[in-house]
């Protein structure tokens, strides 16, 4: 297979989209659009443009909520990732939310799935300007019962909605239903 080398500011080859929920100085609650995290154990690890709103508004805070939505709410996604410093829950207004019992920040009930954070360490870099990187701590973890059966995740039901593309488009992808188990841990 040839290869040919690509020039792009961005390359998305397929990240969940989430929504972060946050306390907002101006509006009570907010929310944003997210693509880049990843997660180990009880870190959590989240990128984020860091001239925004969110990031402004979870320094004050240092806490917030990773909501994974799916196909179903494909209008809200594109409310939250567009539309900086506004009220994004009155805009989604098909968004309900309830605060969390251990962070002061909102869990979008319409979500699959939802995750309750701490900010442990927020980095920035010269060398990425544009960009801070927020490692935190789950401090509790939620689950459309739906998509449980017998304290086990129904993996061929989780859906989440992934981001796929370069700096050109925007554009999204869904999971098929199929599933490749490889054995489990224990």
């Amino acid at each position: 297979m040839r290869k040919k080398e690509i020039y792009s500011e961005k390359l998305y080859y397929g990240f969940p989209i989430f929504l972060i929920g946050y306390k907002d100085s101006t509006y009570g609650y907010n929310f944003t659009t997210v693509s880049s995290s990843y997660s180990l154990g009880d870190m959590l690890v989240v990128g984020i443009y860091k001239f925004g709103n969110a990031i402004k508004q979870i320094k004050n805070v240092n806490c917030f909520t990773v909501n994974i939505p799916d196909n179903n709410l494909m209008q809200e996604i594109e409310i939250g990732g567009t539309n900086s410093g506004k009220d994004k829950f009155k805009l989604a207004s098909k968004l309900n939310y309830h605060i969390s019992n251990k962070i002061d920040a909102p869990i979008i009930n319409n979500c699959i799935l939802n995750i309750e954070c701490e900010v442990v360490q927020i980095v920035e870099s010269d060398e990425f300007e544009n960009y801070s990187n927020i490692i935190a701590k789950i401090k509790g973890r939620f689950i459309n019962e739906e998509l449980q059966k017998d304290e086990i995740i129904i993996r061929e039901c989780l859906n989440p909605v992934l981001y796929v593309g370069d700096g050109y488009k925007r554009s999204y992808r869904y999971l098929g239903n199929k599933i490749h188990d490889f054995g489990d841990f224990s």
